[in-house]
Order: C-alpha cells, then structure tokens, then sequence
C-alpha cells in the first residue's frame, strides 16, 4: 500500500512538472510573436507596416528641431523640393512602368502633387517668405535633403520591371521623408495652414507606402 501511495504521489508531481512547462512555453512564445501592424483600407488585407520610425530619422531630428517661423519657412521650402521630385519620378514612371496599377499611381501623383506646389507657394506669399521652385532647398542649401534632387537619375538607363522595383524603392523612401517632414507640425508649426497641410500630407502618403509595400509583396 505505501508503495502505490509513492507511486501515485510521483505520477501526480510528474503530471504537474509536464503541464506547468506546457504553459510555461506558451506563454514565451507568445511574448516573442511579433506584433503586425494592419491597415485598415478595404482589400488591401493584413499588410505589415516596415516604415522606418521617425523618431530615429534624420530628417525628422531636424524638423523637430525647427519652432514657429522657422519650421513653417523650412517646411514649405523643402516639401516644394520634394513634391516637384516626386512629380519628376512619376512623369518618368508614367511611360516606363510594367504594371498598370503603377502607371495610375503615378499618373495620380502627377495630378495631385502640382497643385499642392501651387498651395505652398501661395502660402510662401501670404506668410511674407521667399517664394522657392523645386530646385532651392531651405535657405538655398541643397545639401538639406541630399539626394531628394537627384532621385530620377536612379531611374536613367532601366527597364520593364527592374524598373518597377526601384521606382516603389524610392517613392517609399521619398513618401517616408515628407511624412518625417510633417509629424513636427502639429507642435512646432506657427500657422494652422501649415499644421492642415502636413497632416494631409501624413494621411495620404502613409496609405500610398502601405499601397506600394502590398505590390512589393504581390510582384516580389
């Protein structure tokens, strides 16, 4: 009889240490599941977001560090540089691109991008600052945004769907930029013009990267 009693005690004890690391491994590797980030615009599914943080960026290190005047004079400035070099990628992209999804992206940003040049120079004007074109940098200096100038000469000399690929490369890197450019607003800009203006500008370049990171997936 003591015997079973030790052989029942030992099986119960056995049956404990098995089920407390079941659930013991349940739980870490619940904490090591990445969290997915999903947009929410209909059709485009469970999209994982891999936009950098902006926090960490330079270009919004330098946004954050402007206040009042000073933001609102930059801002428009430079987001004029990097609307007419978006405008650039896409007249390029409008007659090279393999997808026809891609060749309406870019035909939208053509349409959409050139009347917002318009509102920022209205704007330089209204606030009494120097009204700028897509080839001055913030202050006349273009080392500002290195590279933004340059972009479409990336995209001299390929084709078909390399192409493509390095097109949604640099307009995801282009929309991340202004979206760097904007977050600031809200607190730093002097203008309530400029803070609706940057937000807009968040809402919509947010969705175009969410767009294109899907084609990335879809294409490969």
């Amino acid at each position: 009889m003591k015997n079973q009693r030790t052989y029942v005690i030992a099986a119960v004890i056995v049956i404990i240490v098995v089920v407390v690391g079941v659930i013991t491994a349940y739980f870490v590797m619940r904490s090591n599941t990445p969290v997915t980030t999903t947009d929410s615009m209909p059709g485009m599914g469970h999209s994982k977001m891999s936009m950098n943080d902006s926090s960490e960026s330079a270009t919004y290190k330098k946004y954050a560090a402007l206040k009042g005047e000073a933001y609102d004079k930059t801002f428009l400035a430079d987001m004029v540089v990097n609307h007419d070099s978006a405008s650039n990628m896409a007249e390029m992209a409008t007659a090279a691109v393999q997808h026809d999804e891609l060749r309406k992206f870019a035909e939208n940003v053509s349409a959409t991008q050139g009347p917002e040049v318009g509102r920022m120079n209205d704007l330089q004007v209204q606030f009494g600052y120097q009204k700028t074109s897509g080839h001055m940098m913030s202050g006349g200096n273009m080392s500002a945004m290195e590279g933004m100038v340059m972009e479409g000469d990336e995209l001299k000399g390929i084709s078909g769907n390399a192409f493509d690929k390095k097109y949604l490369e640099l307009m995801i890197k282009h929309n991340q930029a202004s979206i760097d450019m904007a977050k600031p607003a809200a607190t730093n800009a002097k203008h309530q013009e400029i803070k609706d203006l940057a937000n807009s500008i968040i809402e919509a370049q947010t969705k175009e990267i969410v767009q294109m990171q899907l084609w990335q997936q879809q294409w490969g």
